[in-house]
């Protein structure tokens, strides 16, 4: 048997005047040159027939097919079968009704999709159903058919082609997103008979990818295993390969390019397959528009025979209790509907470091452990270190179905199962796993080449040897049974002297998620834990969630480590309490040290007494002055904490601390393990002991010097524990007393000096297109290069009685910052007049540090000068450019540092149980600069735009070049970081003026480190 496929997808006809609707008979045309010997054609149309699932546009698209049709008849009489699948562009989202949604939402979160479920999802795809029947006619032998799954039976001489078209499309909605759809193909996809022997192609819209991620592999997996040819559209990218694999041997993939795009037929094209059976051989073509008509294009994928796989052979195939531990993430993870999540759906692959490119992060190459899944990377073997809980299991997990996905049979080793260098003991070991983990017989893996096999061992520092010597040659027999070896070990285990043939392994250190990686994670969480939002409340929620996270792995007092950042993630989605979403983390760090109660085993009734010891504990810690305590100092304290307060036995309490990793052996000492653990603890006895006249000396103390890390910290946890009166002004008498001796800013006429510096220069204020997904993504690159790892805080007090410039400066960020946590996590507990006064403290404090800033520019400009001039480097060698360039260098350096001050004031007053306040603040207060902020607090979120205030604040600064512009930026920050309607970016651009152009200083200067600020005074 040989037939030919015509292959067409994305057609998206609106309109009689598209212009591939005379273009039917070119088509058919072109692929003439396919037709010779062949006993049949098989027209396959791949979705997206119509734009918007119209009746009236299936009314263009029926004459348009049945002209290929008689075309391709009048060329050769052959017998044609016509199968066509729907995308999303052929649901009518008019009928988009509110039980659909609901329905939806419902399948998502694992309700079973019953036939009335079923009719009601598709029910937006009636006139496409319509379309198809017509279309298909009785030209079809239909064996099974529904609205998901409908297998077709063609028989050609004495063959059959079986024609699987699936309705990948059914829960599409508007503005879907990768990774949100499902399908549920173990309930529809009908069985195959014993008898039904032939070539089996299956045909739907979107990629398997497409799928939510827990079905993703296991479908992709059945689908593989049931054809031989894979058809999607979708993506509007062309290709024909050939896909090897352990779960499906080879399988031909078919990625449909557009046969017309909204634009026209720019890049209009379609395939043709030809397959021979008898010869087990397939033969592709693509055809694209050159303007006239269809050719064949310069880069067509393949057009000599490729191999066809039509005889299924044994495959190796995972044990199902195997595949629950690969998706396991190592602890219940649940979303907003208590849903259990799997590791695949929010993995997150992290960046490493080679260790032996020792260095400054800045300055190291940073790699992808994606560059894992290459066999080129193992080969010569590979060491993977990582600290606990940076995800070393859960890496050697995705991998495994990486390596599975490219023809190679990965095994798992635990390395306290190798306790022996001899090749049989090796082998067992290695056979053990594998058995463990396939129901495939291991001699089958015995018997495969040795290039397709993969070591991946897991926890080396438990291996059972520990002379070095005797490790080398584990490594070496290891690497002598498999083609690829990945070793994944501790951080703090020494594999220095570890070699295979004379050359050591490559060791890479698993890095902590940056800013980038964090915000993937944010993004994958919500994309599959709601993923019913609009792109809008998408943006919004992934906004607010990484600005807690961000708030709190930032403050290098707990590890920016997946485990963390998912449990914080949980704690917000399942809105564990307000007080989270509201930067009250006290519940999220309690929440920590539980689990690790809980997973010592201590009883609940015991959380309190553990809670009080090891509050009492880490004062004890801070009395000593230093990070560690010796053992036994730490006896005598418990014998101590024993007489005062409850019994406790040193032993017991020492032993349970250590397993649950509140406390770890430093050498002879002992200390606790993270410093959010001590911080948490220390401010909860402080916070218990606040009537204490030492403890109180000590909050003063060190409110008093925010800027030393110690104390910054500690107030910072203070917070989350106490918001007395004497805590709360202690903080606000630090930031009172700040450049006590500046006026604060006010943008009405008082910086004309600065002006003066930015109207020389100012660049043109320009706002480049792309969405807020984009832009977020390139601020999160920006701030991952920034972060050289600083806090910009000191870890002794200056000498001297007056701070520094930078020191205040950290102070004053310091103290709104806790002054903002307190006024948000506990707003109702403060009187409306003491808000307002804390507000008002907030935004002159603010303001009075910027003054500082100001003045310190025009007094010594000659320092602004250099800074310039080396922002400008060398490139720049005509004199008057370099001039120029300068000045506009200058002029973004204030603009950025005026837009840092507001944009911080307004971040701490950010929350809607404040707006009330702010407002009564900003009417008392005849300050512009009050009212920047108030406008930056409302833009800086994903609602309208209040073009009224923005009209009224344009015209009260219009006289105010700086204010103007700082006003501007602050649009053009919302514009870049949240969805806005079509209504309101027209309003913007007449109101303000926006030209069109590169990214300005706005999302720069607000993911630079306010600290960093500071470093123009050294």
């Amino acid at each position: 048997m040989k037939v030919a496929m015509l292959i067409l997808s994305d057609v998206h006809i609106s309109h009689a005047a598209d212009p591939i609707l005379g273009k039917a008979k070119e088509i058919a045309q072109a692929s003439y040159v396919c037709l010779a010997n062949v006993d049949a054609v098989l027209m396959l149309i791949a979705g997206d027939v119509a734009f918007s699932g119209r009746a009236e546009e299936y009314d263009l698209a029926t004459p348009f097919f049945s002209e290929i049709i008689s075309s391709l008849r009048a060329e050769r009489d052959l017998p044609i079968h016509v199968a066509v699948v729907p995308g999303n562009h052929d649901c009518d989202f008019s009928q988009n009704d509110s039980i659909r949604k609901m329905l939806i939402k419902g399948v998502l979160s694992g309700d079973k999709a019953d036939d009335e479920v079923v009719k009601k999802c598709t029910g937006v795809q009636e006139a496409f159903f319509a379309f198809r029947d017509a279309l298909e006619g009785v030209t079809n032998k239909r064996d099974i058919s529904d609205r998901l799954w409908r297998t077709t039976e063609i028989v050609v001489g004495d063959e059959s082609v079986f024609i699987d078209a699936i309705n990948v499309a059914w829960l599409s909605t508007l503005k879907e997103k990768i990774g949100e759809l499902t399908f549920p193909w173990e309930d529809f996809a009908p069985a195959l008979a014993p008898s039904a022997r032939g070539l089996r192609v299956a045909i739907q819209h979107h990629p398997s990818n497409w799928l939510h991620q827990a079905t993703y592999r296991p479908y992709r997996a059945f689908l593989k295993k049931r054809s031989q040819i894979v058809i999607t559209g979708h993506e509007h990218e062309p290709n024909v390969g050939l896909t090897i694999d352990t779960e499906a041997a080879t399988t031909t993939f078919v990625e449909c390019g557009p046969l017309q795009e909204h634009d026209g037929l720019g890049r209009a094209s379609f395939l043709v397959l030809t397959v021979d059976t008898g010869a087990e051989q397939v033969s592709a073509w693509r055809f694209s528009f050159d303007g006239t008509r269809f050719v064949p294009a310069a880069d067509a994928p393949w057009v000599q025979p490729r191999a066809l796989r039509l005889t299924e052979g044994e495959a190796f195939v995972v044990r199902a209790a195997f595949e629950r531990t690969l998706n396991d993430p190592g602890a219940p993870i649940m979303d907003a509907y208590s849903r259990e999540i799997e590791l695949a759906q929010f993995f997150v692959y992290p960046d490493m470091t080679d260790q032996a490119q020792r260095g400054k992060r800045g300055s190291m190459p940073i790699y992808s452990s994606t560059e894992l899944a290459s066999m080129e990377w193992l080969k010569t073997g590979v060491i993977v270190a990582g600290e606990e809980k940076s995800g070393r299991t859960s890496l050697l997990y995705q991998l495994f179905g990486r390596y599975r996905d490219a023809a190679l049979i990965p095994v798992i080793v635990n390395g306290k199962d190798l306790k022996h260098t001899q090749p049989d003991q090796i082998e067992r070991v290695i056979r053990g796993a594998f058995e463990a983990q396939y129901e495939t017989d291991y001699l089958r893996f015995q018997q495969l080449e040795v290039a397709r096999k993969v070591v991946l061992v897991d926890d080396f520092q438990f291996v059972g040897l520990k002379n070095e010597q005797h490790r080398r040659v584990l490594l070496a027999n290891l690497k002598a049974v498999c083609g690829g070896l990945l070793i994944a070990c501790d951080k703090a285990f020494s594999t220095g002297g570890l070699e295979l043939d004379g050359v050591k392994l490559r060791r890479f250190s698993l890095q902590p998620f940056g800013y980038k990686a964090r915000q993937e994670l944010i993004q994958r969480w919500y994309g599959f834990s709601e993923p019913n939002l609009s792109e809008a409340e998408f943006t919004v929620r992934c906004d607010e969630s990484e600005r807690v996270v961000n708030h709190v792995m930032t403050r290098k007092v707990i590890p920016a480590l997946p485990l963390y950042l998912v449990t914080l993630l949980q704690s917000l989605t399942v809105k564990r309490g307000p007080e989270l979403i509201d930067s009250s983390l006290g519940h999220y760090y309690h929440y920590l040290i539980s689990e690790a109660f809980r997973g010592s085993h201590a009883p609940l009734e015991k959380f309190n007494e553990l809670f009080d010891y090891c509050a009492h504990l880490a004062w004890t810690f801070h009395l000593g002055g230093a990070e560690d305590l010796s053992e036994a100092s730490m006896r005598r304290f418990t014998q101590e904490y024993a007489k005062e307060w409850t019994t406790t036995e040193f032993e017991s309490r020492l032993e349970f601390l250590l397993k649950a990793k509140i406390l770890e052996r430093r050498g002879s000492s002992l200390s606790f393990r993270y410093p959010y653990v001590y911080y948490y603890l220390k401010g909860k006895y402080l916070a218990e002991q606040i009537d204490d006249k030492e403890v109180r000396a000590y909050i003063e103390s060190a409110c008093a010097q925010l800027y030393v890390r110690d104390n910054a910290n500690t107030v910072l946890f203070l917070a989350h524990h106490a918001h007395e009166d004497f805590f709360v002004r202690s903080i606000q008498g630090t930031l009172d007393a700040l450049f006590a001796d500046f006026n604060p800013v006010c943008f009405d006429g008082d910086i004309r000096d600065v002006t003066d510096l930015v109207t020389k220069a100012a660049p043109k204020i320009e706002f480049r297109g792309g969405t807020p997904k984009e832009h977020r993504a390139k601020a999160a690159e920006f701030q991952d290069d920034m972060d050289d790892g600083d806090d910009g805080l000191m870890d002794v007090p200056e000498t001297g009685d007056q701070a520094s410039f930078q020191a205040q400066t950290t102070m004053l960020f310091k103290t709104t910052e806790v002054l903002g946590l307190l006024l948000k996590a506990q707003y109702s507990s403060f009187r409306h007049s003491r808000k307002q006064e804390l507000l008002s403290s907030i935004f002159n404090g603010s303001m009075r540090g910027l003054r500082a800033i100001y003045v310190a520019l025009i007094k010594e400009p000659e320092r602004l000068q250099r800074r310039a001039d080396s922002f400008a480097g060398k490139a720049v060698k005509n004199l008057e450019e370099r001039r120029k360039l300068v000045e506009r260098i200058i002029a973004l350096i204030i603009e950025m540092l005026s837009f840092g001050y507001v944009v911080h004031a307004a971040e701490c007053a950010r929350s809607p149980d404040l707006r009330d306040d702010v407002e009564a603040v900003i009417k008392r207060t005849n300050s512009s600069a009050f009212d920047l902020i108030s406008v930056a607090i409302c833009l800086d979120s994903g609602n309208g735009l209040p073009r009224a205030e923005l009209r009224e604040l344009k015209k009260r600064v219009a006289d105010n070049l700086v204010a103007t512009r700082l006003l501007s930026l602050v649009v053009m920050y919302r514009l870049y970081m949240f969805e806005t309607t079509d209504e309101d970016r027209v309003w913007v651009y007449r109101e303000f003026g926006f030209g069109y152009g590169n990214p300005g200083a706005a999302i720069a200067a607000t993911s630079s480190s306010m600290a960093g600020l500071a470093t123009l005074d050294s």
